[in-house]
């Protein structure tokens, strides 16, 4: 019999689980225990697993009650529990703590009380031990609440009372035994989504703490560690929960507020997920940009016209901006990216593509902490690209060394961004006219919807750039 048990539990598992067999030698053994030993003879006893998707359990063992008539006269090995029926089930399953004398609605409809044990392979919880018997009145009258009705009731009446029930967020007191004397309603409404359909007030702080915590810990650090109070997030079924517990020591009451912040939480995921896919948006526009390049490198190399090679060298150094901007982004999950590093990568490409001398030093003086979202960074690498290509080409003509210094300054939103060489300088009326010039000139205006001012003498040329931040 008990090898046809195992038998069944193992098909069981092995067809709606994703136990492994290690996982499977664990359940094994302990059907065996319960067995050979008679294991906990005044119960009904089943070992439940979670089904592969978590979303509910499926019963695959099943013992009945050995010294009285059982709960149920059918055999239920194989069935889908629905777990919001049954919360001492779940909630071991999830943190991986024991729940004791439990209420709870059988599969049939019979109000049942549970006692439900994890069952721990490899450090984690793999399925529940239950001990089901009938839930009688006069034994759960016994219960040894630690609050005497009089204190109870004076409590319930009290204006204090009155302010917990007005608060957005759950708020249970613990008496000094562990025992729940008050629940506003948020706290009774958040239990009986998660499955506790009877009021949690007399319930023992072990059987309904939804993290990790049992109360004798709890004790011990206001107690021995003289901690006031703990805060934590954690995860429960589907709820994200944000807890606070506070010690009374005059009382030796636990106080604890839970906020479900499930829907912060989630918008959170949601945000995170865009700008993943905005990432991988930005890598994939790189990865077409560079292709772009290449193809103008090619076009370049097989040209025998002076002209059509500085063209299409002008044009790779336009599309390789953006594409290094791209670049940045895609490795940023916020969307923004340093303006420095922006620089850097953008003066290292154009040295390698527009300059054979390597005799210009470029100094660049920017603070770390300046950065720009999406668009306005694309629009300043084009500008910066026009007019650092045009200082490679004409500043140092007749010149061995050069210096461009690239400098920004951020005063709240407004930002000011300086290139300067030492060059030779040009007559920036008689150039304006240029394309590069009017490239940068209309991305300054209409993109950053900000100013440009160039002078030039024969000390040099100074580009001054600015415009305000956007804040996303």
């Amino acid at each position: 019999m008990m090898d046809n048990r195992i038998k069944r539990m193992l098909e069981l598992v092995e067809y709606h689980t994703r136990l492994t067999d290690v996982d499977k030698e664990v359940i094994s053994n302990l059907i065996q225990q319960i067995e050979i030993t008679e294991l906990h003879p005044n119960f009904d006893v089943f070992i439940d697993v979670l089904d592969s998707q978590k979303k509910s359990a499926i019963v695959v063992y099943q013992r009945p009650n050995l010294t009285d008539e059982p709960l149920y006269s059918s055999d239920l090995t194989g069935e889908l529990i629905n777990l919001e029926n049954e919360p001492a089930v779940m909630r071991t399953m999830q943190i991986g703590l024991a729940s004791k004398g439990v209420h709870a609605t059988s599969p049939g409809g019979k109000d049942i009380s549970q006692t439900v044990f994890p069952i721990h392979s490899e450090k984690e919880v793999v399925g529940a031990l239950i001990l089901e018997s009938s839930l009688i009145s006069d034994i759960v009258e016994k219960l040894p609440f630690a609050f005497d009705e009089s204190s109870k009731k004076i409590l319930e009446h009290d204006a204090l009372n009155d302010f917990y029930n007005q608060l957005d967020h759950a708020a249970i007191i613990y008496d000094d035994m562990g025992y729940v004397s008050i629940a506003n309603e948020p706290a009774k409404s958040l239990y009986r989504s998660i499955g506790y359909q009877n009021s949690i007030e007399g319930m023992h702080y072990d059987n309904i703490s939804l993290d990790f915590a049992t109360y004798e810990y709890m004790r011990y650090l206001f107690e021995v560690k003289k901690e006031q109070s703990q805060q934590h997030e954690s995860r429960y079924l589907d709820y994200y929960l944000s807890t606070k517990i506070i010690w009374l020591p005059d009382t030796k009451r636990i106080l604890v507020f839970i906020n479900d912040v499930t829907k912060e939480k989630e918008q959170e995921q949601n945000i995170k997920k865009k700008s993943l896919i905005i990432q991988e948006i930005h890598h994939r526009i790189k990865n077409n940009l560079q292709t772009i390049v290449s193809l103008l490198k090619l076009q370049e190399r097989r040209s025998q016209n002076a002209e059509t090679k500085k063209a299409l060298r002008e044009s790779s150094a336009r599309v390789l901006s953006i594409a290094t901007t791209h670049q940045l982004l895609s490795q940023e999950i916020d969307g923004n990216v340093s303006l420095v590093d922006t620089v850097t990568s953008l003066t290292k490409n154009l040295q390698n593509l527009l300059t054979t001398k390597s005799d210009i030093e470029i100094r660049i003086e920017i603070d770390k902490s300046i950065v720009l979202y999406s668009e306005q960074l694309v629009a300043l690498s084009l500008i910066l690209n026009e007019v650092l290509s045009n200082a490679y080409e004409h500043a140092f003509k007749d010149k061995d060394k050069g210096i461009i210094i690239i400098k920004a300054n951020q005063f709240q939103n407004k930002l000011t961004l300086v290139i300067k060489d030492n060059g030779e300088g040009y007559d920036v009326e008689r150039v304006e006219s240029s394309l590069g010039l009017k490239i940068a000139s209309m991305y300054v205006s209409e993109a950053l919807e900000g100013t440009l001012l160039t002078k030039s003498d024969v000390n040099g040329t100074m580009n001054k750039i600015e415009f305000t931040i956007d804040e996303e």
